[in-house]
């Protein structure tokens, strides 16, 4: 655990503290776009720190609510949705793993997601079902981070390496007639040359991808502390409008 100063975004302002942070990386998977219907299936979080990393099947209350699209992208069926732990007892087992970190309070713990918007809302909700709070109150998200390495470096040289290892629907910007790179977490990875551990759509491989993708950002000296925001969980709006591109 590394004492840093850091800029937290809270309230549309930038508040400067001094804290020791620790830092997760976390992946979800759901049964379909909407908060308000769909159950998480599974959720995986790795503490940056000594690098352990929990996975979780989730044993789904609604089976039978479920997008087919989410279903194929996952490569499960809906007798799979009857296995794995009941949701209150991954809420322990995760709320525990926190607790290892010795941090005295929530404010000390950084969620890393690479669509953290979406994640956060879906771990927010499943939390809210059993009755509790999800603790840590920092959220990141690799994608935005991704995207300001963009536009700090220009994005043509990995939209290209994108093409050249055929991935489609690369677009040219209007205004700038330059090629835009794809900002998928596997698409991205590819752009940049970082090797992909296959399996998306896998919480626990996600998240395996995302600290690789997280190291290389952090190394390429791209500001990234004012990305970091506070959003304890009873301070959001929940909403179905944020989509899981995660493999886009």
């Amino acid at each position: 655990m590394t004492c840093i100063l850091v800029g937290i975004r809270c309230s549309g302002k930038i508040q400067v503290v001094t804290m020791g942070i620790e830092y997760y990386i976390t992946d979800i998977e759901s049964l379909g776009l909407s908060v308000q219907i769909h159950d998480i299936n599974q959720i995986s979080v790795l503490r940056i720190s000594d690098n352990k990393q929990i996975t979780h099947n989730i044993k789904v209350k609604h089976p039978n609510v479920y997008s087919k699209e989410a279903l194929e992208v996952q490569g499960i069926t809906p007798a799979d949705l009857k296995k794995g732990l009941p949701l209150e007892d991954v809420v322990d087992s995760v709320d525990s793993f926190f607790a290892e970190d010795g941090q005295k309070n929530n404010e000390g713990r950084c969620m890393i997601a690479y669509n953290a918007p979406f994640d956060r809302k879906f771990i927010h909700a499943a939390w809210d079902s059993v009755g509790k709070v999800f603790g840590p109150n920092l959220w990141f998200c690799s994608m935005a981070f991704a995207k300001r390495y963009v536009a700090k470096h220009g994005g043509e040289k990995i939209a290209q390496a994108q093409i050249d290892a055929l991935i489609d629907g690369i677009k040219t910007d209007k205004k700038s007639g330059k090629l835009k790179p794809k900002f998928g977490l596997n698409n991205f990875m590819t752009g940049v040359g970082l090797p992909i551990k296959t399996g998306a759509h896998n919480a626990e491989v996600d998240v395996q991808n995302t600290l690789e993708l997280y190291k290389w950002l952090i190394a390429s000296g791209t500001e990234y502390v004012s990305l970091i925001e506070r959003i304890p969980h009873k301070e959001i709006k929940v909403s179905s409008q944020d989509l899981d591109v995660d493999d886009f």
